[in-house]
């Protein structure tokens, strides 16, 4: 017999598309094993009062954690996907705790430290040092952290080492365009802050002013939209930069891999200094991965951990312009290494499926659940 857990993650967090497709692949992985139904704590309607009541020392975000509960039954595990501690959360673990003794309970941190993501928001603040007040009685409830740093425990609890990983067959791999003249790069994202995609045009102005005037044709197409988009339309404009940067606003589905399907090199995250962030683990970078395309970042990617691959190009973690230069001379090496654009789009697909497939990422939680499993 399979053992029964359950994936237990917040209903704020259904209509965001990457955390969605995040879930449900994890959820695809811990299938083949065990036993598993999703849990989703839904939102409760409140009133503007108790919304203030809730950033309040003793209250809470407004979850029907109750109602959760009632769906938990006698499980092996369970996996949470974390967020702010507040009274009613942690009531909700200890309520597993003390009702299932016995079961294995995973804390997943999607992303740490959270201090900084956290305060960007002042709205957020509350919840911040609610957090910090109760996070230290977790070990008594907790098991393991899923976690996408090296930390070895996390709040006094023993961690599990994990990465964002994509189903890589679910993503269809970069046809390859005809046009040898221009190197297109290719930014898809929500526009946060942490994209930091202004030293990315900043690098581009730089580029075409310099004394080669641009020897090769770049552009950059950008994908997406997000509080950080005005920013960048007016710094295209500033440097008369609109033959090169093209915006395309929210694409999916086909018409996102038809966009793909033009581009050589993908530009991740280069601002997560903002945040205080040291080491990326994003969706997107995997994607990338996916599709077949040499990536360039401003952040040590978890994506490639220690190995030094040719195909992933890394900017400081600051403020610096990007050297578009230096990004055109790494997609030359790559192809003169490689030999064909097509040799080097299987060689990155291949690397994606052995590194950052779901399978591999979450292993140490399927073994981890499985110790001790005489089923």
């Amino acid at each position: 017999m399979m053992k029964k857990g359950y994936y237990i993650h917040l209903e704020l967090h259904k209509n965001q598309a990457g955390v969605r497709r995040k879930i449900d692949g994890q959820m695809s992985v811990l299938r083949r094993y065990f036993d598993v139904s999703e849990i989703v704590v839904k939102k409760e309607k409140i009133s503007v009062f108790q919304g203030i009541l809730s950033r309040l020392p003793f209250g809470s975000y407004a979850m029907d954690y109750d109602a959760a509960f009632t769906q938990i039954d006698d499980p092996a595990f369970v996996y949470i996907r974390h967020r702010a501690l507040d009274r009613r959360y942690y009531y909700f673990i200890k309520r597993i705790r003390e009702k299932y003794p016995h079961v294995k309970i995973i804390l997943e941190i999607p992303t740490y430290p959270y201090k900084g993501e956290l305060l960007a928001s002042k709205t957020m603040w509350p919840f911040y040092y609610k957090d910090v007040f109760r996070r230290r009685h977790l070990k008594k409830l907790v098991d393991r952290i899923a976690i996408l740093t090296d930390d070895d425990t996390i709040f006094g609890i023993p961690t599990l080492k994990i990465h964002n990983g994509i189903m890589v067959d679910a993503i269809a791999p970069v046809s390859l365009h005809e046009d040898e003249e221009v190197i297109n790069l290719i930014a898809v994202s929500a526009c946060l802050p942490v994209h930091g995609y202004e030293r990315c045009i900043r690098g581009l102005a730089d580029y075409y002013n310099g004394a080669d005037s641009g020897r090769r044709i770049v552009k950059f197409h950008m994908v997406g939209e997000g509080g950080e988009l005005d920013l960048y339309k007016s710094l295209v404009k500033k440097y008369h930069l609109e033959k090169y940067v093209i915006f395309y606003g929210k694409k999916t589905g086909k018409e996102l891999d038809a966009i793909y399907d033009r581009a050589d090199i993908a530009m991740g995250a280069f601002a997560f200094y903002k945040a205080g962030i040291t080491i990326s683990s994003t969706l997107k970078m995997k994607e990338y991965l996916a599709k077949g395309l040499p990536a360039a970042s401003g952040c040590y990617e978890d994506s490639f951990g220690k190995d030094d691959v040719d195909f992933y190009l890394r900017f400081a973690n600051d403020d610096s312009t990007v050297d578009i230069e230096k990004v055109v001379r790494f997609y030359e090496d790559n192809l003169k290494k490689y030999g064909s654009r097509e040799a080097l789009r299987d060689k990155i697909r291949t690397y994606a499926k052995e590194k950052v497939d779901m399978s591999v990422v979450m292993k140490p939680v399927v073994d981890f659940i499985t110790e001790g499993n005489t089923d």
